[in-house]
């Protein structure tokens, strides 16, 4: 915790942290990683020119998430879809998905325009997929079922055969 947070949106941070399934959580810890609720703006902090309810920090080994429910509920998810991307080296940045960015990317936010980060890059729309996914948006898993299966592939392993490595 970051600030003056209080005990309801730390509960609600949990909730979201344990939608994530066990073996992603527990490697996350197992690398060092922190998670972060803070009451500061992210932007100002970071020094970013618009405003961001979460950031991921890969050097750092961090997440920082802004302190409210409407921020836990879009970021939380999300962020971690960044750090499954980290432990997979950067997998958003392959052929592979980079295809598949370039097909679907930008359909993602016609179809429901809270996925705006989609249209952003093959990093965002990564994330923005395990997201629709852990969330349990039925319409989106429905539409991008091949693009989700590629991010939970890129899960399996996490927590197994890279418990002891470095991202």
């Amino acid at each position: 915790l970051d600030g003056d947070i209080t005990s309801n949106i730390l509960n609600y941070a949990y909730n979201y942290w344990y939608l994530i399934p066990e073996n992603i959580r527990n490697d996350f810890l197992n690398q060092g990683w922190k998670l972060v609720i803070t009451d500061k703006s992210i932007s100002k902090e970071f020094d970013i020119s618009y405003e961001v309810s979460g950031i991921t920090l890969p050097k750092e080994k961090k997440i920082v998430i802004y302190g409210s429910q409407s921020c836990i509920r879009y970021a939380l998810v999300h962020e971690v879809g960044h750090y499954i991307d980290v432990r997979n080296n950067f997998i958003s940045r392959g052929i592979e998905f980079k295809d598949m960015y370039k097909r679907n990317g930008s359909k993602m936010l016609e179809y429901n325009n809270n996925y705006v980060q989609a249209s952003y890059s093959e990093e965002e729309y990564f994330a923005e997929i395990y997201r629709a996914h852990l969330l349990g948006d039925y319409k989106m898993k429905l539409i991008f079922s091949n693009d989700i299966e590629f991010v939970l592939n890129s899960c399996n392993n996490i927590g197994a055969v890279y418990k002891n490595e470095e991202a």
